[in-house]
C-alpha cells in the first residue's frame, strides 16, 4: 500500500512541476512579446512653430504654422482662421484672432491623434546665438 501512495505522490509531483513550468514559459513569452512590441514602436513628430495675425481683404486673419519633421527634411502647413472685418489697422480683433488660430490648430492636431509632448525653443537653423522662438511639440505613433 505504501508503494502505491509513493507512486501516486511522485506522479502528482511530476504533473505539478510540468504545470508550473508551462505557466512560467507562458508568462515569459507574454513579457517578451510586450517588450518586443514596445521597442518596435515608431513615432512621428511635428511642432507648431509660429502664430500671428494679419490683414487679408479687410479681415483680421489668425495664422499658425505646423512643421512636420520627416526623414527627408520637413514640410510646413499654414492654418488660417478668418476673423471679423476690420476698419482700422490697430483694432483688437487682431489680438483675438491670433490665440483662436493657435487653439484651433492644437485641437486639429489632437483630433488627428497627435499628443503634445513639450514646449521648447525652435529655430529652423539650430543656431544657439540667435534668439529662438518657442514651439509646441507633438508626437503620435506611426501607422
Amino acid at each position: 500500500m505504501s508503494r502505491k501512495i509513493m507512486v501516486l505522490f511522485f506522479a502528482l509531483s511530476l504533473l505539478t512541476c510540468i504545470f508550473l513550468i508551462g505557466r512560467m514559459q507562458s508568462a515569459h513569452a507574454q513579457r517578451t512579446s510586450v517588450t518586443d512590441n514596445s521597442s518596435k514602436q515608431k513615432w512621428e513628430y511635428c511642432a507648431i512653430t509660429d502664430s500671428g495675425s494679419m490683414n487679408e481683404n479687410e479681415f483680421a486673419v489668425g495664422l499658425a504654422t505646423i512643421v512636420y519633421f520627416e526623414s527627408s527634411g520637413y514640410r510646413e502647413e499654414n492654418v488660417k482662421l478668418q476673423g471679423e472685418k476690420v476698419s482700422a489697422p490697430n483694432t483688437g480683433e487682431y489680438q483675438r484672432v491670433k490665440p483662436k488660430a493657435l487653439a484651433m490648430t492644437i485641437a486639429q492636431l489632437g483630433s488627428q491623434g497627435w499628443e503634445m509632448v513639450g514646449q521648447l525653443p525652435y529655430n529652423g537653423y539650430f543656431r544657439s546665438e540667435v534668439e529662438q522662438p518657442t514651439a509646441l511639440y507633438f508626437k503620435r505613433a506611426k501607422q
